[in-house]
């Protein structure tokens, strides 16, 4: 496989910037008494918030890679070939779904 503008790879640790979080200090909001809260699920955002750095990284390299232009070379050579062409004709006519007899 070659690329068609390979320096653009050097562009890949890009793909890690998702990862890296400047800390601001502890966020959490004081919630008072929350026992009424804790029969409630979690929302699916919640849940899944761990997998959106991982998601954009791929996503980051994924694009430098495609702007990159990935190449897969094939070669085209003519082949001399003989055959035989056989044609196979079905008459299903009206005239041939009549009794001769």
């Amino acid at each position: 496989m070659s690329f068609d503008q390979p320096l653009l790879l050097l562009f890949l640790p890009l793909a890690l910037l998702p990862f890296w979080r400047r800390t601001q200090g502890d966020v959490r909001v004081p919630f008072p008494a929350g026992a009424f809260a804790r029969g409630i699920r979690p929302s699916w955002r919640r849940r899944f918030a761990p997998l959106a750095p991982a998601l954009r990284a791929i996503t980051v390299a994924l694009l430098v890679v495609a702007l990159a232009g990935p190449r897969v070379g094939t070669a085209w050579s003519k082949v001399r070939a003989d055959g035989i062409d056989i044609l196979l004709a079905l008459d299903t006519s009206v005239s041939m779904t009549t009794d001769l007899g």
